[in-house]
């Protein structure tokens, strides 16, 4: 969390260091589990947004929408950014690579 000289919120800082999501290290586990995909927006989502986009995968080209890797390419150390950005993520550790699909509410 990060806040400005006038006290104003921001979930994250504008830097230039790399996004770690489900970052471990040797000492340390922080998280256990997996990820089906990621989505950044730079607009605040409403509850009922973001229920009703849950099961669906998206087209990339939703306003606001900044980033979104579904992880869909089932081999390698990488995801690519389905948006217009081009964030190509670089997966670490052990990738393990499962069988997916549409989440069935």
């Amino acid at each position: 969390m990060v806040r400005d000289i006038f006290g104003t919120y921001t979930a994250m800082a504008n830097t230039t260091a790399p996004l770690q999501i489900g970052r471990e290290g040797p000492e340390w586990k922080q998280y256990a589990g997996a990820l089906d995909e990621v989505r950044l927006w730079n607009v605040a989502r409403t509850a009922g947004e973001l229920q009703g986009a849950r099961t669906l995968e998206l087209s990339g080209t939703e306003p606001g929408l900044v980033a979104y890797w579904r992880f869909n390419e089932g081999a390698g150390m990488g995801s690519a950014d389905a948006t217009a950005g081009g964030h190509t993520a670089t997966l670490f550790n052990g990738v393990t690579w499962m069988a997916g699909g549409a989440l069935v509410p």
